[in-house]
């Protein structure tokens, strides 16, 4: 799991959604894209060199979450809320060496200059059929 954008020190109760910079979701997405896009094309290599056919599958949304460490025995650092749940089921149900996204994320990516193929509507548990589109690789930074 990877997330981008977390601030520390920020208590949920002291920030708002619309406090947000919208440059700061779509600097944080764009970031979380292309570093799914180095991590494929890092897997190609690593197949290669070893003739492998591994693949990875991707999934990414955008919202307000929370980070922090829990535990007694055994502390870990996690990252939890409704983006993460839904960046998840966008990951199991999406398809091999592809990210997929939601369709409020494509918006996003849309607006800082990405290209989005919609994939359809897509059973997601907990959410009932989402639109779901995948950004395209050719105009990746």
């Amino acid at each position: 799991m990877a997330a981008a954008g977390l601030k520390p020190n920020v208590r949920r109760s002291s920030i708002e959604e619309e406090e947000l910079e919208p440059f700061d979701i779509e600097t944080n997405a764009a970031t979380l894209v292309n570093l799914a896009v180095e991590m494929m094309q890092s897997l190609q290599r690593f197949n290669s060199h070893l003739f492998q056919n591994y693949e990875l599958r991707v999934g990414i949304d955008c919202g307000p979450s929370m980070a922090g460490v829990v535990g007694n025995n055994k502390p870990i650092y996690d990252v939890w809320g409704n983006a993460v749940n839904v960046a998840s089921r966008m990951e199991t149900t999406g398809e091999m060496g592809r990210i997929q996204v939601t369709e409020e994320t494509a918006q996003i990516l849309m607006n800082v200059g990405y290209e989005c193929q919609c994939r359809g509507k897509v059973f997601v548990k907990g959410k009932g059929l989402v639109v779901t589109k995948t950004p395209t690789f050719s105009n990746v930074r």
